[in-house]
């Protein structure tokens, strides 16, 4: 079996326009040692299976200043470098930089952002694209244009059909994913499949327990979705709002679990899943929110499908 020190492959790779940026220095905390830090915001307009989205991407990066050998890191060289790209928000569409996060060790990865609500009521997590590396290109690909993906190892927690808020099925595949990050750590992310043959697929070859390699595409963009029919008076027919969605869609992967000493055990996989229980039980203490004021009963249950991976 594989060891948990051993980390799954965790990439993400994108080409698009820079929309904008924030670059900031500044001195640790504990130590006083300076670092930078950026936030991205670059536009991805692709085509997969036969869907086309515009995708608004953020994603961030973070560099000490200096190495133990005193010497600045290349990470931190990078960031600095970026200051000299332009953004559509200053220089308009038809100059604003095209850049480009990828190749092997350059690239980027998926990592979970857990935070506690606002209103007490528990922790929620999203999806976080850490880059090291940006780059800037002449333009897209010709052959792909514009492209924003991941390739990733995982674990399947579960696995199970959507359902919209009205309880009907939207024929979509949703996966519940495990993945092993540096340090034993392990992040869990929702990924969906949507196209037919794809969910007919990955219904019938990926199973709860596998570890497998997934390949998919980000998709960070604004749809119209149905306005609930909840609420006082008549609902109008064909009333829509605009929504932000930010999801992972898997497009590809393995034909079956990887080869067994490219497996977690289970045993394994529980401990950093019960670590990360303790993670999200410490960020609730540590938001010292106030109890919600209506007793949690009145609340509709909760199914649980697995209760041993209860997320």
């Amino acid at each position: 079996m594989r060891e948990i020190t051993n980390p799954c492959k965790n990439e993400v790779n994108f080409v698009g326009k820079l929309l904008s940026m924030e670059i900031r220095e500044g001195n640790s905390k504990e130590k006083g040692l300076p670092y930078a830090s950026a936030r991205y915001v670059t536009r991805v307009e692709q085509t997969y299976d036969g869907v086309t989205d515009r995708n608004d991407i953020q994603h961030e990066a973070f560099a000490m200043k200096l190495d133990n050998e005193g010497k600045i890191t290349p990470a931190y060289q990078g960031i600095m470098r970026a200051k000299d790209m332009k953004t559509v928000a200053d220089y308009g569409n038809d100059e604003a930089s095209w850049i480009k996060v990828g190749n092997g060790r350059y690239a980027g990865k998926l990592t979970e952002n857990i935070y506690a609500r606002r209103d007490g009521s528990g922790v929620s997590s999203s999806t976080r694209i850490e880059t090291r590396y940006t780059s800037t290109v002449s333009t897209p690909p010709e052959k792909t244009g514009p492209y924003a993906t991941f390739v990733v190892e995982g674990y399947i927690f579960d696995k199970a059909d959507e359902v919209d808020a009205e309880g009907e099925p939207t024929g979509r595949l949703v996966l519940t994913v495990g993945v092993v990050q540096f340090g034993e750590r392990l992040d869990v992310f929702k990924m969906f499949v949507e196209a037919p043959q794809k969910v007919d697929w990955v219904s019938r070859n990926w199973d709860v327990g596998m570890t497998v390699l997934i390949r998919g595409r980000i998709r960070s963009c604004v749809r119209e979705v149905a306005t609930s029919t909840g609420g006082w008076g008549d609902s109008v027919p064909g009333e829509t709002t605009p929504r932000t969605v930010r999801e992972l869609i898997i497009t590809g992967g393995n034909d079956e679990a990887l080869d067994e000493d490219m497996c977690y055990d289970e045993d394994d996989i529980r401990k950093l899943y019960n670590a990360r229980k303790m993670r999200m039980d410490q960020i609730m203490l540590n938001a010292k929110k106030p109890a919600p004021a209506q007793a949690s009963a009145a609340a509709a249950p909760t199914q649980k499908k697995r209760p041993a991976w209860e997320m």
